[in-house]
């Protein structure tokens, strides 16, 4: 027990030195990433948005989730993460996992999965359990994973766009992945103008979420930027004019000069603060008077 004890030890100490540094806020960093680390399943690849079911979101209410799978939004911020900070292995591991969910490429994607790439997730309540601090229901499985979020692919393409510029991989490896990045493009080539349920899941009418559509802009811009890596130019061109256009639909429909801020969806005046993240990925600068 104590030889293994030792190994376990070595091994965390050697993953963490492997960090880059930073003077200010270090062990925070380092917690973090250590979270974020041991969210990862080494079988599959997949990395997990908990490690909990049916905690509440507050205590005697009814929003207990259960949030043990993997869904590619958060799995991708969390492998962007790890590989800004040092950790490739961990973005290899998993690009192999969403390789493996592509058995073929009329395999359509789903915005989450289970942690060895299972497909349903049935969502069912345990009456015979009293919950957390008399939180009920207790949930396992979830049904958001028929749900269309159309923001997953913007995310997923940043990592790979972000993989292939800086590690380029074997011949074979390559040509797999470009074959995803073909897969992606074409899924939101049909998806974007569509209504979703949006980054927040939210469980009624789908609607135009402005950030979905600000993520399939990413999602073929990137696509784009990898085409010409690979110089692939007719598709660079072709994915480069689709990103345009959702970048002008979004900014014909999803600005309010009423609010004077980009709103929600297309049909309302609410503001969202996932939309933070359009300079972050590159959607608008952060000097835009819009932005601001």
């Amino acid at each position: 027990v104590e030889l293994e004890f030792e190994r376990t030890k070595v091994y965390w100490l050697n993953w963490s030195n492997r960090s880059i540094k930073y003077e200010a806020y270090s062990n925070e960093i380092l917690r973090s990433l250590l979270v974020l680390k041991i969210m990862s399943f080494e079988p599959s690849g997949a990395v997990l948005a908990a490690l909990t079911t049916s905690l509440p979101e507050t205590i005697g209410e009814v929003r207990n989730w259960d949030y043990r799978f993997c869904w590619l939004r958060d799995a991708s911020m969390s492998i962007e993460t790890l590989l800004f900070m040092g950790h490739a292995q961990s973005a290899e591991g998993f690009l192999r996992f969403i390789k493996n969910i592509l058995k073929s490429k009329q395999d359509a994607f789903q915005i989450m999965y289970g942690i060895r790439g299972e497909r349903e997730l049935v969502e069912e309540e345990l009456p015979h359990l009293s919950g957390f601090g008399d939180s009920v229901p207790v949930r396992i499985g979830n049904a958001a994973y028929n749900q269309r979020q159309n923001d997953i692919f913007g995310y997923l393409l940043n990592v790979i766009f972000q993989f292939y510029t800086n590690f380029r991989g074997t011949l074979d490896e390559i040509e797999d992945m470009w074959e995803i990045v073909r897969n992606i493009s074409r899924t939101v080539a049909v998806n974007w103008e569509m209504p979703d349920r949006g980054i927040w899941e939210i469980r009624g009418d789908e609607k135009h979420f402005v950030f979905s559509k600000v993520m399939s802009w990413v999602a073929m811009d990137r696509a784009s930027q990898i085409a010409t890596v690979l110089n692939k130019t007719d598709y660079a061109v072709l994915w480069r004019e689709l990103a345009d256009d959702i970048k002008a639909d979004i900014f014909t429909h999803g600005w309010s000069d009423e609010i004077q801020s980009f709103t929600q969806t297309y049909c309302n005046k609410d503001v969202d603060a996932s939309l933070l993240l359009m300079a972050e990925y590159g959607f608008i600068e952060a000097n835009d008077v819009r932005y601001i």
